[in-house]
């Protein structure tokens, strides 16, 4: 009689053991469904691919590091819930983001020239505008062959003087 009550008590254990198992995986795929929705609205460009990818390593990789959140995670604790999940995203995409700096730098072009202070055009400048504009002129009025070539050339170096090409 005893061995059968044991045996009773054993399977009910059982039971309830894979009903609980059950019932959390429900929980957590409520609260990562949850989770995926805030992550698509606040941070798009991990929500999806590589980047995805990328963000739930170095998640994972934090959590690992700390075994108490770890541990909770996995039993669908506080920890579990969209909010800090959305926390604990956002500390690995700066991780992520960290990692891609060194390529980022990489890529840097040189700083421009600083410019005088003062107006943008020289005297110079200005003259070279009047002369383009005579030159356009003359252009205009002249006939195909040997003299529109000349001044194309005259106003070819007008315009580069004035800062024009």
């Amino acid at each position: 009689m005893r061995q059968i009550d044991t045996a009773q008590k054993i399977q009910v254990a059982q039971v309830q053991q894979h009903e609980m198992a059950v019932r959390l995986q429900q929980h957590n795929a409520v609260q990562d469904a949850e989770f995926q929705r805030m992550l698509e609205a606040e941070m798009p460009h991990f929500a999806k691919g590589k980047a995805r990818q990328e963000l739930i390593a170095a998640a994972t990789k934090m959590m690992q590091s700390q075994p108490d959140i770890w541990a909770d995670y996995h039993r669908g604790g506080a920890a579990r819930s969209p909010g800090i999940q959305m926390q604990i995203a956002k500390a690995a995409a700066y991780e992520v983001l960290q990692q891609g700096r060194p390529e980022l730098a990489s890529k840097r072009g040189h700083a421009p020239a600083p410019i005088a202070p003062g107006p943008y055009q020289s005297v110079r400048g200005a003259d070279a505008l009047d002369l383009v504009r005579d030159l356009e002129r003359q252009m205009d009025a002249a006939a195909p062959g040997r003299r529109q070539n000349e001044l194309g050339m005259r106003l070819l170096q007008a315009r580069r003087a004035a800062g024009l090409t």
